[in-house]
């Protein structure tokens, strides 16, 4: 729900706020999101797999890395874009937004650790309450998406720290923080190089193109960012499971045969069902203004098909921890997809930037698939 949640807030900014409005939005999560990733240290993923991680010493490392973060971020918009007075404001509380939200990510962690998804989804479903109650309270009396933002910023961080008010403000060992940074080092360049893959081309698109090309093609990867938080919940559901049983080889191939045999069934679901109907689909996604996009929204949708599958593959790679591998193989997509970007979006704009996404999609997961094939074959790699 919190990923579908992502797409009406793009369809309530399309139906009662600006385009440009959208685009400010858009490009804003675009650049705060990689930085956020970097920050991250992969912390989560490390408080899953490993059994002694104290929860203040990875509580107060998040909150340095995330305040480090906004100043990098407020020196990127400054001195980077050229935005009026009240879209540059826009562009901070959205950062802001996102923090808050990467800040409680940490809480989220422990509770996946403990399998206890349903608290994790109550969470989840607050939030998403919150975000659509505010956006459409402050756009209706007061045509404000700034205001909306950050009240649900506000609200977030009171969560925090409610949750991890015994564990702020105390002192941790900078040893054991430098040694956490140092082994999340490769999974956190990897996050923050696998958001680069569909951030790229928003970049390129601002550049060569309009503020409002980003918004309509970020309107349609949100399609993919909420199918990324469904596949990303499966992944963190069967992470733990996989990490108990990595020396089992029958269960490992069970499970990796099931990934190929979803992969292959929504594919031909996708060919029958979608080719004759996109116009229908994207009309009421969206608005009729859409519908002119059927191609691109098509490369949107078997991109996010293909990266769904390489989600499902990192459980292989994450649970050895060979976060290494992951590090070469975002470092190849990324390149390809800039320099497909670069090439294609200056004469194609909109389709050029999700012709770049399926690239992305089809490479990283082949990559992925191969990888994790050698690993369940020789154990360890």
């Amino acid at each position: 729900m919190f990923g579908v949640s992502q797409w009406l807030i793009i369809l309530l900014i399309i139906k009662l706020g600006t385009s440009i409005e959208l685009g400010v939005y858009t490009y804003g999560i675009a650049v705060i999101a990689p930085l956020i990733l970097f920050m991250s240290f992969g912390f989560n993923t490390l408080i899953v797999t490993d059994n002694y991680l104290e929860k203040q010493t990875m509580v107060m490392l998040r909150c340095y890395c995330l305040v480090v973060t906004l100043l990098f971020y407020s020196a990127i918009v400054a001195f980077f874009t050229n935005l009026t007075h009240t879209s540059f404001l826009l562009l901070i509380v959205v950062a802001v937004s996102k923090l808050a939200e990467a800040a409680l990510d940490i809480n989220f962690a422990y509770l996946i650790k403990l399998q206890k998804y349903g608290e994790i989804g109550l969470y989840k479903i607050s939030m998403t309450c919150i975000q659509l109650i505010l956006l459409i309270i402050c756009y209706v009396y007061f045509h404000s998406l700034t205001m909306a933002v950050f009240l649900y910023s506000v609200i977030i961080l009171i969560m925090f720290i409610r949750l991890n008010i015994k564990h702020l403000f105390r002192a941790i060992s900078w040893s054991v923080s430098l040694k956490l940074l140092k082994l999340g080092l490769p999974l956190s360049i990897t996050l923050a190089l696998s958001s680069l893959n569909t951030n790229i081309p928003k970049y390129i698109l601002e550049s060569v193109s309009t503020i409002e090309n980003v918004g309509i093609f970020s309107s349609l990867l949100v399609i993919y960012s909420a199918g990324n938080t469904l596949f990303f919940s499966i992944y963190n559901y069967f992470l733990p499971k996989v990490v108990e049983k990595k020396s089992d080889t029958s269960y490992l191939w069970k499970v990796l045969l099931t990934i190929l045999g979803l992969l292959f069934t929504t594919q031909l679901i996708l060919i029958l069902v979608g080719t004759n109907n996109l116009s229908v689909i994207l009309q009421t996604l969206f608005t009729s203004s859409y519908v002119h996009l059927q191609k691109e929204f098509m490369n949107v949708i078997v991109g996010s098909i293909f990266v769904y599958a390489s989600i499902l593959f990192d459980l292989f790679i994450n649970a050895y921890q060979k976060y290494i591998y992951n590090t070469f193989i975002q470092l190849l997509s990324v390149g390809l997809v800039a320099i497909t970007s670069i090439v294609l979006i200056p004469y194609f704009k909109i389709y050029g930037a999700t012709l770049a996404f399926l690239i992305f999609g089809i490479t990283v997961s082949i990559t992925k698939l191969i990888i994790s094939i050698m690993i369940i074959q020789r154990g360890n790699i």
